[in-house]
């Protein structure tokens, strides 16, 4: 094995390093202040469009969107399992209420995700 002595001096990512810490210092603070505002702007604007004002109550969409899912899940799921408690003995209505469970299980429940290493 030989030994190599590695100048760190030359090295790419060394002067690239010194090149960006030069654009750093280029940077005016009036524009920095002025990126700020144009983020705080953009902030602003998607918290606007995810709320819903009423009368008495601000809301965010997205919450209600999934509380009102959740809800109508939640009456066909008692709805499904009364009538298979109800209609045990009967086939055609327990495939029936089932069939309607698994289907709100899928819509439920994630798909699976791979992730290709």
């Amino acid at each position: 094995m030989t030994n190599e002595i590695i100048n760190i001096n030359n090295s790419p990512i060394l002067s690239q390093m010194r090149k960006m810490n030069e654009e750093m210092k280029d940077i005016d603070l009036n524009e920095l202040k002025k990126l700020k505002h144009e983020l705080d702007v953009v902030k602003e604007a998607v918290e606007i469009e995810n709320e819903m004002k009423s009368c008495c109550i601000t809301m965010d969409i997205r919450a209600v969107k999934f509380f009102s899912q959740l809800g109508i899940s939640i009456c066909i799921l008692g709805l499904c399992i009364s009538q298979l408690v109800i209609h045990y003995d009967d086939c055609n209505s327990n495939q029936m209420y089932s069939n309607i469970l698994m289907m709100l299980i899928g819509v439920w429940v994630p798909a699976p995700n791979y992730k290709k290493s």
